[in-house]
């Protein structure tokens, strides 16, 4: 979709992909990538703190709906539908100052949405 778009608009965006064999091969024409040697995740802004606050907002609202259920003597188990609104309000619960500091700390200053109209 962005391909496409970006296309026409001659726009120049590299996306910057760290060596993970999880991460598909996709091939865009309106982006070039740069894939980042092995060895130099901790570079990314998701490793100077992002996932760590995202398994720590997520199980703490997961313990809370645990402790919710015991209390109303209700079945405590969830199913993939919870744990993927459980995951959401945990990434919502982030703060958009604690990514911005995420992201200062990996040494990437300025952040933009690739959505947005860019200016000439």
């Amino acid at each position: 979709m962005l391909d496409k778009r970006f296309l026409p608009e001659n726009r120049k965006v590299t996306v910057i992909i760290d060596n993970c064999t999880a991460h598909p091969s996709i091939v865009l024409e309106s982006m070039r990538h740069i894939v980042l040697p092995r060895n130099t995740r901790i570079l990314g802004p998701c490793d100077q703190g992002i996932i760590q606050n995202m398994k720590y907002f997520y199980r703490k609202q997961l313990l809370r709906k645990y402790l919710f259920a015991i209390e109303a003597d209700e079945d405590s188990s969830i199913n993939l539908l919870d744990a993927l609104h459980i995951l959401h309000s945990a990434w919502n619960s982030e703060t958009p100052r604690t990514m911005q500091n995420y992201f200062l700390h990996a040494e990437i200053s300025k952040v933009s949405d690739p959505l947005a109209p860019q200016k000439n």
